[in-house]
């Protein structure tokens, strides 16, 4: 399936963060969208006014592509950035863009030493990331595909029937992660 980002996403919200995913593709070509959007778009079936917005990138070659990023924001678009944070453990930023929270996380592996405690994370390709996932409805990926004419497509990557779970039940995907 593959969708335009206004198919899920209100127009306002986009001219807001346009800019911004259009920084994120200049750095790497090959992300996403993850978490709440892609679930609530199959929960409620239409678009969204989301503050918050987590865009899944890949960074196979350990290139620091989410430090680059906000790096890259502070010093290019100042004006609307409130707050950021960069955790260099988990290879994941956040980002207070205008009235947004845009979380940025890099496409990871998880090795936990033990039960409960905290991972340790090894860059990954976005499709073995949605496996990491506490349960199946947070494993649907926007993948983005095209730029075209001022607009953002994506398809729909579901490895875990999450779609049809969400039309019937909440299944566990990865237990250890609870």
């Amino acid at each position: 399936m593959i969708l335009s980002i206004l198919d899920f996403l209100d127009l306002k919200v986009y001219n807001e963060i346009k800019d911004l995913l259009i920084i994120i593709d200049s750095f790497s070509n090959n992300w996403g969208i993850v978490g709440g959007i892609p679930r609530d778009y199959f929960i409620y079936n239409k678009k969204q006014k989301p503050k918050e917005i987590d865009i899944l990138l890949q960074d196979l070659e350990n290139e620091n592509i989410v430090k680059n990023i906000i790096q890259y924001l502070l010093s290019y678009k100042k004006a609307y950035i409130h707050k950021t944070v960069y955790h260099e453990k988990f290879l994941t930023g956040n980002i207070r863009f205008k009235e947004y929270n845009i979380d940025l996380i890099t496409a990871r592996k998880e090795k936990y030493e033990t039960i409960a405690s905290l991972p340790i994370v090894f860059p990954s390709d976005l499709i073995s990331d949605l496996f990491r996932r506490d349960i199946t409805i947070n494993a649907i990926l926007f993948k983005k595909i095209e730029f075209k004419n001022g607009i953002f497509y994506f398809e729909v990557i579901d490895i875990a029937n999450s779609i049809e779970d969400i039309k019937k039940k909440i299944s566990i995907l990865y237990m250890i992660s609870l």
